[in-house]
């Protein structure tokens, strides 16, 4: 495998992962967030395939080897620990991250050998596309967020499916290319545009299917309407606050807000 290096820290840019890396989860952050700073300016994909591997061995055995002496480090891995089950699911996620942060594709792709051959980790390919200066930051903010849904699909583990199981659900995802993602962002953000003029105001669903302006955004890159959005969820738009609900009768949490 040829050995790939980033010309900048791989450390500092896993720190900020939020910015660079926008609608991953919580556990997934606070995973990158983790990594970071336990880890040496990692400029190699092996070295660091090596500490996301001792990092998480330590989370399953809630064994702490390396945050001794930092403070921030340790509070981090405690969450990590208190919340193990979710974070070693959203740990398949990690190589997604790589993808958009990585300077260098062949860096990425190196990292996500590791991690197939590993962890059996091989979720879509993650591609970092950005909308416009036309469009105002709400729009970007709520286009992000279901784009961010089709790519990584909520997959419910309340059943108890197992890491594996869940790793594998995740890989067996579609994947979509650059172009298709392009195109889905900017067709729903062109329907955010016509709805909002009507009213200042628009909300995006899916009980069991996806509303007008999810549909027509979707079917330009063949989402399945049945199974290619998440049931059950709901999102508010304004000029001022998006807001959204995630599963049956759940309440409406402040996704973003320009104040």
């Amino acid at each position: 495998m040829t050995k790939r290096k980033e010309k900048s820290s791989m450390r500092e840019k896993l720190s900020k992962s939020r910015e660079l890396c926008k609608g991953m989860s919580k556990e997934v952050y606070a995973l990158a967030d983790y990594i970071s700073k336990v880890s040496p300016n990692i400029n190699d994909p092996s070295e660091l395939a090596l500490r996301f591997s001792i990092v998480f061995e330590d989370i399953q055995n809630e064994e702490n080897r390396l945050s001794n002496k930092d403070d921030e480090s340790k509070k981090l891995f405690e969450y990590l620990v208190a919340n193990k089950e979710e974070v070693l699911n959203q740990a398949v996620y990690i190589p997604q991250v790589i993808d958009v942060i990585a300077e260098e594709e062949e860096f990425a792709r190196d990292f996500r050998k590791i991690c197939k051959s590993k962890f059996g980790f091989n979720p879509p390919k993650r591609f970092n596309v950005e909308l416009g200066e036309e469009y105002p930051q709400y729009i970007k903010v709520a286009v992000d967020w279901w784009t961010n849904v089709i790519i990584n699909p909520k997959i419910d583990n309340g059943i108890g499916l197992s890491n594996k199981s869940f790793a594998l659900a995740v890989n067996l995802s579609r994947s979509y290319t650059k172009e298709e993602i392009k195109t889905f962002k900017e067709s729903l953000a062109d329907n955010i545009v016509k709805l909002m003029e009507k009213n200042k105001k628009c909300k995006l669903s899916v009980s069991h299917c996806p509303c007008h302006a999810l549909a027509i955004a979707g079917e330009k890159i063949g989402i399945d309407n049945m199974i290619g959005y998440p049931w059950m969820t709901y999102m508010k738009i304004s000029e001022n606050e998006i807001a959204i609900s995630e599963g049956y009768e759940s309440e409406y949490e402040i996704l973003w807000t320009n104040k």
